[in-house]
């Protein structure tokens, strides 16, 4: 089911440091989800309307990548979260 963009927060400024725009996927903690019973979509190109879903107060999870475009979007009633890249698999520098 395609979901409605409402308060989606850009995060290609740190995908660009984090890893190449070739890579495949990469590995993104988000922590610090507040409140802890809410959560965070973070979607990109590849991911579409499937985005992956970061469930509060910390989650780890591996996303699709297509260039630097991604987003987060707050969802169930978050407030704050923060994100951390760990890696990425896949891509050839540039």
């Amino acid at each position: 089911m395609p979901f409605t963009i409402t308060n989606s927060m850009s995060l290609a400024a740190s995908c660009s440091i984090a890893f190449p725009s070739t890579a495949l996927c990469c590995t993104i903690r988000v922590f610090d989800i507040e409140p802890a019973d809410s959560a965070v979509l973070i979607y990109t190109a590849r991911t579409g309307d499937n985005a992956v879903q970061f469930n509060g107060p910390d989650a780890t999870d591996e996303v699709p990548v297509d260039g630097h475009e991604m987003f987060a979007q707050p969802i169930l009633g978050n407030k704050s979260y923060r994100v951390e890249f760990l890696g990425y698999r896949g891509g050839l520098t540039q």
